[in-house]
């Protein structure tokens, strides 16, 4: 800090202190400085609790649909020309998802129970991941116990229902590489195919 007096021929006791331009310039390029190393962490600390939000409302879907089919003995379809579908796993449209969480969200089914607590989402009968997009369903529709690997493979999961939220790119991407967050069952079953 540079010191000097007031004016020319002041006396020495009379003395204002400050900061020099290039003084004010370095601080000011350190505080960019340090703002531009913290942003990058904010974010991913919002996509990690997004995801982690995602992982949570999945968990509490599959946990509802597992619920409702052990009091009702069906899955939680009001469409009734789900039951009976020709294919043994059902991967449910926008609509049906929709359908699916408007019966376990209200009292709107056989038992009048709530199964699961939707009021975070903003839309009625939509349950949409923290990106916005709708949570996809695949169901056991052939009630056999386990559901065909989605991706092709023989392989089969022993879970009546999957969930996913295709994550932030918002498509449906491979669970073992891509930002797809999945049901815990795909997960162990992804994990122990690698």
């Amino acid at each position: 800090m540079k010191t000097w007096n007031q004016r020319p021929g002041a006396p020495a006791s009379i003395r204002r202190q400050g900061f020099t331009l290039v003084e004010l310039l370095a601080v000011i390029a350190i505080i960019l400085l340090l703002v531009g190393l913290i942003l990058p962490g904010i974010a991913a600390v919002r996509n990690a609790a997004r995801k982690a939000k995602a992982r949570g409302d999945i968990s509490a879907l599959e946990h509802a649909i597992k619920a409702y089919v052990n009091d009702n003995g069906k899955l939680p379809f009001p469409n009734a020309s789900f039951h009976g579908k020709s294919e043994p796993d059902y991967f449910a449209s926008d609509a049906d998802s929709e359908e699916v969480v408007a019966m376990l969200a209200t009292v709107n089914n056989p038992r009048g129970i709530v199964y699961l607590d939707a009021r975070d989402n903003t839309t009625p009968g939509a349950y949409k991941d923290p990106w916005g997009t709708q949570y996809a369903m695949k169901f056991d529709a052939d009630y056999n116990g386990v559901l065909a690997y989605p991706n092709g493979t023989p392989e089969s999961i022993p879970a009546p229902v999957i969930v996913i939220s295709y994550g932030p790119n918002r498509k449906p991407d491979d669970p073992a590489g891509g930002d797809d967050i999945v049901s815990e069952a795909w997960r162990i079953r992804s994990a122990a195919g690698r």
